[in-house]
C-alpha cells in the first residue's frame, strides 16, 4: 500500500524557509479564552520579534461571551502586531473556526494553533525545516523524540484511546492527528480546507483523512505539550463525540 505519510523523527530535514521569501499566517481559534490568551498572543510577540519574520496573526472569536476579542485586540495594538479578528456570531466549532481563518489567510505558509499556547510558537522551529518537501508538518505528541509532554492522567489515556480508534479506523501510521500545531503550504490548505464537513474536534482527523485521499505528503515531527488549565474539553464528553464523528466519517 502505497504511503502517504512519513514520521519527521529520523528524516534529515531540509534548510529551514527563508524568512524574507514567505509570508506566515497565525490562525488561533478562540472561545472565551479571554483569561487565557494574553500568554499566547506574549509568547507570540516575543517570537517574532527575535525572528524579524513577515507573519499575520488571524484570532477566530467563535461566538465568545467574555471580552476574548478585546484582549486581542488592545495587546496586539499596543505592540503594533499584524493581526485581525474574525467573529462567529455563535459559537460554531473550533473546525468551523480554524476553516474560516484559513480560508481568510494571506500567507504562503499557514499554521493554526491553539489559544492557550499548550504548544508554543517556538515550536514552529522543529515544523519548519520539513515544510520544503512535505506540504503538510503536524506536531505530535506521541511520536518518538526529545520533547516533553505534561497533561493529566486522564486526557493521556481518553487521548491515547482516540488515537488508537482514529488510527485503526480511518489513519494507520500517524500516531497524533489532533494536536492542534499543524503547518501547510498554502496550495495544499486551499485544496483541503474548503471539502470539510465536521465543525468541532473531529475536523483534525477528516483533514489529514482528505490530505491522504489527496495524495498530500505528511510529515509528523515531535513538539512539546504543556496542558494549561481553563480548557473547554471534557475527556470523556468529547471522546464520545469525536468517536461519534470518527464512525460517521468512516
Amino acid at each position: 500500500m502505497k504511503k502517504w505519510w512519513v514520521v519527521g523523527v529520523g528524516l534529515k530535514p531540509t534548510p529551514t524557509h527563508d524568512p524574507s521569501l514567505f509570508m506566515l499566517s497565525i490562525i488561533i481559534p478562540a472561545y472565551n479564552e479571554a483569561s487565557r490568551i494574553l500568554p499566547t498572543l506574549e509568547d507570540i510577540f516575543l517570537y517574532f520579534k527575535e525572528k524579524k519574520q513577515d507573519y499575520e496573526l488571524i484570532v477566530v472569536d467563535d461566538g465568545s461571551a467574555d471580552p476574548t476579542a478585546g484582549v486581542v485586540e488592545s495587546f496586539c495594538q499596543s505592540q503594533k502586531m499584524p493581526f485581525r479578528i474574525l467573529k462567529n456570531s455563535v459559537n460554531s466549532g473550533k473546525g468551523f473556526s480554524v476553516k474560516k481563518g484559513v480560508l481568510a489567510g494571506s500567507g504562503d505558509l499557514i499554521l493554526f494553533m491553539d489559544a492557550d499556547g499548550s504548544t508554543s510558537i517556538s515550536e514552529l522551529d522543529r515544523l519548519l525545516p520539513y515544510i520544503n518537501t512535505h506540504p503538510i508538518v503536524i506536531g505530535s505528541r506521541y511520536s518518538r523524540g526529545d520533547t516533553r509532554v505534561i497533561m493529566p492522567l486522564i486526557r493521556r489515556w481518553v487521548g491515547r484511546i482516540s488515537n488508537c480508534m482514529i488510527r485503526l479506523l480511518l489513519l494507520p501510521g500517524i500516531r497524533d492527528t489532533q494536536c492542534g500545531f499543524k503547518l501547510f503550504q498554502r496550495g495544499a490548505a486551499l485544496s483541503l480546507f474548503p471539502q470539510l464537513t465536521i465543525d468541532r474536534w473531529g475536523f483534525d482527523f477528516e483533514l489529514l483523512y482528505l490530505a491522504r485521499e489527496k495524495g498530500f505528503s505528511i510529515c509528523e515531527v515531535p513538539v512539546d505539550w504543556i496542558y494549561k488549565t481553563g480548557g473547554k474539553i471534557r475527556p470523556i464528553r468529547d471522546l464520545w463525540r469525536t468517536l461519534g464523528e470518527l464512525v460517521r466519517l468512516k
